[in-house]
C-alpha cells in the first residue's frame, strides 16, 4: 500500500503536469520564419510588398494563406475579426479556442474551410476548397497556431 503522503505528492504532481500542459501558450513566429517553414514543406510563398508579411500556396489545388506582423497585438486582433467578418454570412461548422495572447477560429462550409489565428502581434489567415483542406491544416499546424 502507498502511504499517503506519498500518494498526495504524486498526485500534486499529475496535477501540475496537466495544467502545464493545457495552459502552455502559443508562440509567435516571425514573417521570415513562416516564409522558412513554408518553403520547406514545398509551397510557393509570396512576399507582400511593403509589408512584414507572405502569402503562400501550393503550386497546384486551391488553398491561400497569408502571415503577417502587426504593429501591436492590438491591430493582430482587428485583422483577426476583420477576417471573421468574411465568412460570417456563409452557414457551417465553427472551431474557436482563446487563451491570453491567442485566439483561433476555423470554419468549414459546404464548399470551403476557412482559418484564422492571432498570437500576440501576428495573424494568419488561410482558406481552402474542402478538397485541399488537409494543406490548410497542416499549414496552421506546422506554425503551431492550430
Amino acid at each position: 500500500m502507498i502511504p499517503v503522503k506519498k500518494l498526495t505528492a504524486i498526485l500534486l504532481l499529475f496535477a501540475i503536469a496537466v495544467c502545464l500542459c493545457g495552459c502552455g501558450g502559443k508562440t509567435a513566429i516571425t514573417a521570415e520564419d513562416f516564409a522558412s517553414r513554408m518553403r520547406e514543406q514545398g509551397l510557393v510563398v509570396e512576399k507582400y510588398e511593403g509589408e512584414r508579411g507572405y502569402f503562400c500556396y501550393p503550386k497546384s489545388g486551391n488553398c491561400l494563406v497569408m502571415s503577417t506582423e502587426l504593429q501591436s497585438e492590438d491591430y493582430a486582433q482587428v485583422a483577426f475579426d476583420r477576417f471573421l467578418e468574411r465568412s460570417a454570412s456563409e452557414t457551417g461548422s465553427v472551431t474557436e479556442k482563446s487563451a491570453k495572447h491567442y485566439a483561433f477560429y476555423s470554419k468549414e462550409t459546404d464548399s470551403t474551410l476557412y482559418m484564422t489565428a492571432c498570437v500576440d502581434n501576428t495573424f494568419l489567415y488561410g482558406e481552402a476548397s474542402l478538397e485541399d483542406s488537409d494543406t490548410l491544416i497542416s499549414i496552421f499546424k506546422t506554425t503551431g497556431y492550430k
